[in-house]
This record gives C-alpha cells, sequence and structure tokens, in this order.
C-alpha cells in the first residue's frame, strides 16, 4: 500500500505463479550485488516466458523504489488482464533501476503504462529497452524529458502525442 517499503535482501529468489502479477503501490529496495543477485522468476518446474506477469510500479508507487542488480526471467504474460511485460512503469513512478537484466521473458524490455500524463515525466536510462505499446498522450503545460542512452521500441500504431513539451537530449 501507498507508504509501505518491502525490502528484499540479496540472494533471494522470488517465484510467481501462472499470470501473478506484483504490484507496488509502496516501496520495494531490491539490492542485490553482481554476485548475489535477487532474482524473480516463474515458479513452474519447466519454466517459459510469460508464465507470470511482471513487476507493475504504478502511480502510488514510492520514487525511492530500487532494483539493483536484480534478474527478471519468464515474465511477460499474455492472459488478460495480467501485465504484459516484466516491468511495467506508470512514468509518474519513477524508480531507480540499474544493473537489472531481463531475460526469457516474452518480451525483454519494459514497459510503458500508456494514456494520458498530464504531470512532467522523465523516461530514465536503466540499461534496458522501453517498450511503447499504445498511445501515450502528454497534456497542456506536461513536459515529457528522454535521457540520453534510451532506447525505445515502438510498437505497431503506438504515438507519443506531445501537447505540452517534449526534451531529449542524446549522446
Amino acid at each position: 500500500a501507498p507508504g509501505d517499503a518491502l525490502t528484499i535482501e540479496e540472494a533471494v529468489i522470488i517465484q510467481f505463479g501462472n499470470n501473478v502479477d506484483f504490484n507496488i503501490h509502496g516501496e520495494i529496495l531490491a539490492n542485490g550485488t553482481t554476485e548475489r543477485p535477487i532474482v524473480f522468476r516463474s515458479s513452474n518446474p519447466i519454466p517459459a516466458s510469460g508464465d507470470w506477469g511482471g513487476i507493475w510500479f504504478d502511480q502510488n508507487n514510492a520514487n525511492t523504489s530500487v532494483l539493483n542488480h536484480c534478474r527478471i526471467l519468464h515474465g511477460g504474460s499474455t492472459a488478460f488482464g495480467v501485465n504484459p511485460f516484466p516491468i511495467y512503469l506508470d512514468l509518474r513512478a519513477n524508480p531507480t533501476i540499474s544493473n537489472t537484466s531481463i531475460d526469457s521473458s516474452r518480451i525483454n524490455a519494459i514497459g510503458l503504462v500508456a494514456g494520458g500524463y498530464n504531470t512532467s515525466v522523465t523516461l530514465q536510462n536503466h540499461g534496458l529497452p522501453i517498450w511503447v505499446n499504445s498511445d501515450i498522450t502528454m497534456a497542456a503545460g506536461a513536459v515529457m524529458q528522454i535521457d540520453p542512452g534510451v532506447l525505445l521500441k515502438m510498437a505497431r500504431d503506438s504515438d507519443f502525442f506531445i501537447n505540452g513539451g517534449l526534451v531529449v537530449d542524446g549522446s
């Protein structure tokens, strides 16, 4: 819930059943290490891509959430109502994601929550591709900033509609 925090210690393996999402409404502090990463994966004995949904940072997420030295495997469910990405990010959440990998998932990328944004947001370079699955609209007065090094992948027929501002600093 908003205001709550969950700390996950290094080397912890968290397994998810079929079509389960891990919704972050408060704060998550998942700090693994290079030698002892935190792993989020399928609980199936023979795992496959899309077994479970993913980690969803919604707009109520604390901006202090961290995924550092984590491995995310087998995410991105195709079931209706379940997260289609191993990490699903509302741009208002703004967690710190570093030294984290996504593998063996349906789409090995961070997915952006589509829809309208009436506050300014930043697309940070997390070292992972960012997938835009549907239209994103920036309202008048709201600015979208895209940091250097961000790799955007756009699904067919998905667009950015900028009614406010757009700042793109390439590298």
